[in-house]
């Protein structure tokens, strides 16, 4: 059930992280930060280079978040030592 937890977690990061990565790559796109918008090009430029830049950016931001809330969440446990049940 763990690992079936941690996929589900892993994904629903990546789903986040694509729609801001989509938000993100929109507002640059109107705001100009990908050239000029000569016949759409901006829209190219925004979909097939700033929108995987920016879902790797931000996945890798989210699972590095995550690997360190883990990890910190396991020191702490240790720490306190075992739990009675």
């Amino acid at each position: 059930m763990t690992v079936f937890r941690d996929v589900v977690i892993t994904l629903a990061i990546l789903v986040a992280a694509f729609v801001a990565a989509c938000i993100g790559a929109g507002l640059l796109a109107q705001a100009g930060a990908l050239g000029s918008c000569f016949e759409g090009s901006c829209g190219y430029v925004a979909v097939l280079v700033a929108l995987p830049l920016l879902w790797l950016l931000f996945g890798a931001l989210g699972i590095a978040a995550r690997v360190s809330l883990r990890r910190r969440l396991q020191r702490r446990r240790t720490a306190n030592g075992p739990r009675s049940t």
